[in-house]
């Protein structure tokens, strides 16, 4: 059957592209047995090349947001995002030191806004740089004893020896079988990665060809894969990691400590968080890295855990603390992520205190919390993502929340929220966030919540948002001075337009009409722990049983699209003008995140002094020679994944089609 009813009804689903594998030759330099035949089958079958690359208002700035609290909050804010007194930061039994910016840039200062070259790659059928070991579990000549062991002719049986023998541009290629470990360590992983690649020799570990490779921790490890020696809280640089699925971990599927410049690629991490089932109040991720920089995760499918992907500070108790910086979450299925012991917190993406990152492309659906989360985040880019049905009870069900506790001059752009169960987009605490040319469409609460600070506001629709409301009150709120004076060009469908302002802001450009979109995808609510896979939801264009990421969004944005005859095409400005606006907007975001830290200098409380120290970073930030991740628009995509011209009249929403 096809994909689609002729009404906004249920979607059907898919799957990432079922590989990246690509033929390599293979060097051997510890390949003992390396024949002409084995040379040969290796062209054909080694696996890729290195891939990298609360409740609704928030005066005080009181909510908090532990992924990985075990004890029930105590109180309605902390109710949003657990407890943060209750537990360290992910995977430390105390505070782990910062690492060294790696990044390109510094917190404070000048030039601090400079976006770093992105991590080395290897292009599709480039060589391994140095040796490669093969790991074999169900291989009869499996061993990992013996000069020869790790060949392919005698493979490791272990992943453990392998990564107990790596070094700098070694590849470890695993062949199919569930991998287990149940070496009884605390803070251990059934494979723990303690070695370091360098800049032009990163370390890879990659399934073998297409086949299937499970790493099961068994509920008795803390995490299926440890990046870092986390027992003794020493972080590594430089690792690549390919196509495994990674299932029943104590805490998260994977867990980066720290880590510079690695890369996750066509992984697949479900039912992990574990410790739920002990009792324990937990939210584990799939995905978790705690600080670290350059991390890339691309292409993966996170389910069924406690939280989807998460990156959170190192720094937990710090007035100062310190997130992940210029990393990369694109192209993932993130979905019904409610295997935890507190909906609350259980989101899709969430991100603490990060920075000059760039959330692209990810289908992010059935969710208790947000499907995008996080708290202090500047300067961040969150792009064309498509965002549905965070709707679980006792979550908080919004598609976009990312500015609890203080940050700001993020963009957000291109991105579809539709069919949650509160707010399609809410600013929280950010100051200066840019949101232009999304689609809020059909959520149970506003489509657009402003409660920050001079949020500026352009080309987006928001319609048939919060159909029990009153008149004037059902697609956007504002709150307090939330909106930029140079918001406009927006489709606002309330039939009451005066009212979507306490400013009263002159918007000489905004129109209430219908957007007349060509058939909105509506997910259904049913069971919290029912995991609905892409599959069921999207078209399988080329009908090979598996959606890819590409797939199912071709398919969102054809039924978000204008029908001809929209009001909202050729309605919105142009990138240009938007640009310029931004610039011309950088003294007025300055003044209000001073007011704001001027509103809490007499609060001691570490929530405040968070939520002001990020609001002085992006101040620094916006001060800098250099604003490039907010008014160099040049480059972008719509939703479909097509160019936009800087100088034309653009469609307002998400698609430009």
């Amino acid at each position: 059957m096809n994909s689609h009813d002729s009404s906004p009804g249920i979607v059907h689903r898919t799957s990432l592209p079922s590989s990246f594998m690509h033929k390599r030759r293979q060097s051997c330099l510890r390949v003992v047995c390396g024949t002409v035949l084995t040379t040969v089958l290796l062209i054909g079958m080694m696996g890729p090349s290195c891939i990298s690359v609360p409740p609704i208002e928030d005066p005080d700035d009181s909510e908090v947001l532990d992924s990985h609290a075990t004890t029930p909050p105590d109180s309605e804010d902390a109710t949003e995002f657990g407890d943060a007194t209750n537990s360290p930061a992910p995977g430390q039994d105390t505070p782990a030191p910062p690492v060294a910016d790696k990044g390109g840039g510094s917190n404070e200062g000048p030039g601090a806004g400079t976006m770093p070259a992105p991590a080395p790659i290897l292009a599709p059928g480039d060589a391994p740089i140095g040796p490669t070991w093969f790991v074999a579990g169900n291989d009869p000549a499996a061993s990992d004893e013996g000069v020869d062991a790790g060949t392919e002719a005698k493979p490791f049986k272990t992943l453990q020896k392998a990564a107990e023998v790596v070094q700098p541009g070694d590849t470890v290629c695993v062949k199919a079988g569930v991998y287990t470990s149940t070496n009884g360590l605390s803070y251990s992983g059934t494979l723990q990665i303690a070695t370091s690649g360098t800049a032009d020799k990163p370390i890879t570990f990659t399934r073998y060809g297409n086949d299937e490779v499970i790493i099961d921790a068994t509920s008795t490890q803390t995490y299926g894969i440890a990046v870092g020696d986390v027992r003794n809280n020493k972080p590594v640089a430089y690792i690549n990691i390919r196509g495994f699925k990674v299932t029943g971990a104590v805490r998260d599927g994977i867990y980066i400590l720290r880590g510079s410049y690695i890369n996750i690629q066509d992984c697949e991490c479900y039912a992990n968080n574990r410790a739920w089932q002990s009792g324990q109040n937990a939210y584990y991720a799939g995905i978790t890295a705690s600080g670290g920089d350059n991390i890339t995760v691309e292409g993966c499918r996170v389910y069924s855990n406690g939280f989807g992907i998460w990156f959170v500070e190192t720094d937990y108790n710090s007035t100062n603390p310190t997130g992940s910086k210029y990393c990369t979450i694109r192209n993932n299925f993130i979905y019904c992520n409610a295997f935890s012991g507190n909906y609350g917190n259980s989101s899709g993406f969430g991100m603490r205190f990060g920075e000059f990152s760039l959330i692209e492309g990810n289908v992010i659906y059935d969710n208790p919390d947000a499907a995008i989360n996080g708290l202090g985040n500047v300067c961040n880019r969150f792009l064309r993502n498509a965002l549905f049905n965070s709707w679980q009870q006792p979550g908080n069900r919004e598609g976009i929340k990312f500015c609890v506790r203080g940050g700001g001059g993020n963009i957000v752009a291109f991105n579809i929220s539709a069919f949650n169960a509160n707010t399609g987009y809410d600013s929280t605490s950010g100051v200066g966030d840019v949101v232009f040319n999304n689609t809020f469409y059909h959520n149970d609460s506003w489509g657009i919540l402003l409660e920050g600070r001079h949020t500026l506001l352009m080309n987006n629709i928001s319609f048939a948002n919060n159909p029990g409301a009153s008149p004037g009150q059902r697609d956007i709120m504002v709150n307090r001075d939330g909106m930029h004076p140079g918001s406009d060009y927006n489709l606002i469908g309330d039939a009451t337009l005066p009212a979507i302002s306490q400013q009263k802001l002159p918007q000489p450009h905004t129109i209430n009409a219908d957007p007349m979109l060509v058939n909105p995808l509506q997910l259904q609510r049913g069971d919290p722990l029912a995991v609905t896979h892409p599959e069921q939801l999207f078209v399988d264009a080329d009908g090979d049983g598996k959606v890819t990421i590409e797939e199912a969004m071709a398919d969102i944005a054809a039924r978000y699209a204008l029908n001809a005859d929209s009001p909202a095409r050729a309605a919105g400005t142009s990138l240009y003008d938007i640009q310029a606006r931004i610039t011309a907007s950088l003294p007025d975001f300055i003044n209000q995140a001073n007011q704001r830290i001027s509103d809490l200098s007499g609060d001691k409380g570490l929530q405040s002094q968070q939520s002001c120290s990020m609001w002085r970073r992006a101040i620094s930030y916006m001060q800098s020679a250099d604003h490039g991740w907010m008014d160099q628009l040049s480059g972008l995509s719509d939703f479909a994944g097509n160019p936009v011209p800087m100088d034309a009249a653009l469609n307002m929403g998400a698609s430009q089609q």
